[in-house]
Formats: C-alpha cells, sequence, structure tokens
C-alpha cells in the first residue's frame, strides 16, 4: 500500500471515528441549549405535570445537562382553584434510566396549610393511576421544609419513591426529624390494592419511636 494511500484511509478513519461523532454531538448541544428548543421543553414540562398531578405548575428555567437529564430551577405548585400555593422548589433534577426515574430536589418547601392536598395527589393521581408499564419514580431531599405561617420544621434524609406491586401501587416515604437522632427514619407507606372491590388504599406509618410535632 502506498504511503499516500495509508495517510488518505488514517484521515478517513479519524473524520468517520472521531471528528463526525464530536460535531453531531456538538450540533446536538447547540440545538438544545437554544431558547426556543429550551421554550418548548419548559412548557411540555408545565403541561405534562399539570396534566399528571392536577395542580397549576409554574416553571422559571428548564435546562438538559445530558441527553437523559432535566434540570427544572423554580418550581412552583399552586391549587388550581384557590390559587393557594402547595410547593415551592429551587431546583430539581430528573434523570431517566431504562428501569426507573431519578429525582432530586433541593430546597423544596410545602405549606402545611395545604397538605390535605397532596395526599390527594398521592392517592388521586398516582396511586390509583400508576401502572405496571409506568417506570418506577425515586426522590432524594436532603432538606426539606414545612412552614406553617412564621413557624417552620425541617425533615432531612427524605426518599420517596412511586412503584407498582402485584395488583396494585405503592407509594413509600421515609425521614428524619432535624435535630433528632434516631436508629431509623420515619416510614409512610401508602398501598393501592386492586385485588378487591372496590379497591382500597392502605397505610401505614412508623414514627421511629419519636414523638412527631402535629
Amino acid at each position: 500500500m502506498l504511503p499516500a494511500f495509508r495517510i488518505l484511509i488514517c484521515r478517513v478513519a479519524f473524520l468517520l471515528v472521531v471528528l463526525l461523532p464530536t460535531l453531531v454531538v456538538a450540533a446536538w448541544a447547540v440545538q438544545r441549549s437554544q431558547p426556543a428548543y429550551l421554550n418548548a421543553r419548559l412548557d411540555e414540562w408545565r403541561e405534562s405535570l399539570t396534566h399528571r398531578l392536577g395542580v397549576k405548575v409554574d416553571i422559571q428555567r428548564v435546562a438538559y445537562p445530558s441527553y437523559w437529564v432535566a434540570r427544572i430551577d423554580g418550581l412552583e405548585f399552586s391549587d388550581p382553584e384557590t390559587k393557594l400555593q402547595l410547593l415551592v422548589c429551587r431546583t430539581l433534577e430528573a434523570t431517566r434510566t431504562k428501569t426507573v426515574w431519578l429525582v432530586e430536589a433541593s430546597q423544596p418547601e410545602i405549606e402545611l396549610s395545604q397538605l390535605a392536598a397532596f395526599w390527594q395527589i398521592i392517592d388521586g393521581r398516582l396511586l390509583r393511576e400508576f401502572s405496571a408499564e409506568q417506570l418506577p419514580c425515586e426522590i432524594e431531599i436532603g432538606e426539606l421544609t414545612l412552614r406553617a405561617g412564621d413557624q417552620a420544621q425541617t425533615v432531612t434524609q427524605v426518599f420517596a419513591s412511586l412503584r407498582p406491586i402485584p395488583n396494585g401501587s405503592e407509594v413509600t416515604l421515609e425521614f428524619r426529624l432535624a435535630g433528632v437522632d434516631t436508629p431509623q427514619p420515619c416510614r409512610l407507606t401508602m398501598r393501592r390494592k386492586r385485588d378487591v372491590t372496590p379497591p382500597v388504599t392502605q397505610w401505614e406509618f412508623d414514627s421511629a419511636g419519636i414523638a412527631l410535632p402535629c
């Protein structure tokens, strides 16, 4: 093989194996950073969450750090009828894998006066409508603030999950009270059982042996 032909083959190989994939990835990254693309995705997230949860959803900004990761800034839930705020969250990052949605929430705050609305969302919108075909979801929160007027209670190491179970679906919530040492976290489990008529929702709560504030 002539030296010049070898050089040509090497250049073509470099173009196909290195340069072209790099350019494709760069073009994809640029396209996903364009305002028009991000505004369209922001509207999609807002409409999807509103339809799924039955609340009014406001989002300040959506970005995509990588292909399967979405970062949502300035997330707010409010009651569509009363307009009362239910939740605010500074940043939420959602990662889709082959088997589960992984969600990390930063500095979320919930209004205690609206806590009943969350139970309605969990029972009426999530447990009852979740099917085995949908991906499970796991949520991790370092600190969650529960507000009641001028008072606030912080819970830490919050972990929540939504997943299918035989003949139903299940939500679990684990957390610790800030400043209270316990050998294990408090744990709330809600199960929707569809193998009975009519279907029922079962609740289980383990307070980890501590007195919780009312």
